[in-house]
């Protein structure tokens, strides 16, 4: 990502702005000529440099700050006003850097009450369909971290979107974090639908004891009002809202996005990473138990066949890249009663007490049978095959 186009999104050029302004006004001071230009110049970068900044501070400091910038301007031409209108310049835009900088603090989290998370995203969060194959950052924080991780992400979600999907699914983690916005700020969704539409989710996911983290949008210029609606909802609902450098970090790393917006593996990786450094304090005191190491969970089990059919030792059956695929979407996999011999073809049947897996599907005239048993290796559960088979059901076939 180039510099400047990093520099004005992350919001940094706010604080440029503000910096040159000062600058400006104590250069200004100076009695010769050469100085008031330089002023000039240094005033018109920084301006510049705040307005494209879409910086959400409120409108009533902007109006003030306005009228004391204009005030100072005029007292390039009115000598007696020079002085204090100077001092009243610098001490505004400085009072506006101390408004903002509580927005570039990392939020910290209370200590939860369970090893659980829920994950309301769109297509950062849920991939999209050029990188199928990829584990997304949800799933990276399950697998390392030992957390129940429910991923209510889908791509093209907006805020409207995924309170449908939230309703329809439920929230089962006292931490929820909130990766949406992104299609309704790029999008057809004008700033007071968002609000309307964004002010509903967080109402319905709030909840007594819930901490809530949600990532501030990176914004393009002039798009203040979608900035200033999430900061004016987090307020409101108590929400702990991640600067939108941290975001902007991620994607304008190396490698790290397929299209400069959606995640590369190597972007699913980093986010993983930045999100557990956010939430990690919440989980601290939760260790992992050993009860809690021997019970294999969906979440769990369905990493465990995803890294299976991605690694090495992975079956080789025609259909494997079906299968991983339909695993990533949260799709094909059945949960066994307890001593239940009813196994499905086309999924992938999982006995959860006795930690054993099964899959089984016709590849043209012939049955291809899996079988397997899941493993606690290094605080991770992992699958590994026990058995393979081919069952030829019409004559002539080859297995």
């Amino acid at each position: 990502m180039n510099w400047l186009v990093y520099h004005i999104v992350s919001g940094q050029a706010f604080f440029s702005g503000v910096a040159l302004l000062i600058t400006a006004a104590m250069t200004a001071t100076q009695s010769r000529h050469i100085f008031k230009r330089i002023a000039i110049l240094l005033f018109l970068i920084g301006i510049t440099a705040i307005v494209v900044s879409s910086t959400a501070i409120s409108y009533l400091y902007y109006l003030c700050a306005g009228c004391i910038t204009s005030m100072w301007v005029a007292a390039f031409f009115v000598t007696k006003w020079r002085r204090w209108a100077t001092y009243a310049v610098v001490t505004t835009w400085f009072v506006g850097a101390l408004l903002e900088s509580p927005y570039w603090v990392m939020p910290s989290l209370s200590p939860a009450s369970s090893r659980s998370i829920t994950v309301i995203g769109d297509s950062v969060t849920a991939g999209v369909g050029g990188d199928e194959k990829a584990e997304r950052w949800p799933g990276i924080l399950a697998r390392e971290h030992a957390l129940q991780v429910q991923d209510i992400s889908h791509m093209g979600d907006t805020a409207a979107s995924a309170l449908k999907r939230v309703r329809t699914q439920g929230v089962n983690s006292s931490v929820v974090v909130v990766e949406i916005g992104g299609n309704d700020l790029l999008g057809s969704t004008s700033s007071t639908q968002f609000a309307q539409d964004l002010d509903t989710l967080l109402d319905y996911i709030t909840r007594s004891g819930r901490q809530i983290i949600m990532f501030e949008l990176p914004l393009p210029p002039f798009c203040h009002e979608y900035g200033r609606i999430q900061r004016t909802l987090a307020r409101k609902y108590n929400v702990k809202l991640v600067p939108k450098r941290v975001f902007l970090s991620i994607i304008a790393g190396t490698d790290a996005t397929l299209d400069s917006i959606h995640l590369s593996p190597a972007g699913h990786q980093q986010m993983a990473d930045c999100v557990w450094r956010i939430v990690q304090a919440a989980f601290q005191q939760l260790p992992v138990t050993d009860m809690e190491r021997d019970t294999l969970t969906e979440a769990s089990a369905r990493h465990a066949l995803i890294t299976l059919l991605e690694g090495k030792a992975a079956p080789n059956f025609d259909v494997r890249n079906r299968e991983l695929t339909a695993l990533k979407k949260g799709e094909n996999m059945l949960i066994l009663e307890p001593h239940s011999k009813s196994i499905r073809a086309d999924s992938w049947n999982c006995d959860f007490d006795e930690k054993w897996f099964s899959f089984n599907t016709m590849i043209g005239a012939c049955s291809f049978e899996c079988n397997g048993v899941f493993d606690y290796v290094n605080g991770r559960w992992l699958a590994r095959v026990t058995g393979t088979s081919w069952i030829q059901v019409a004559p002539n076939s080859p297995p």
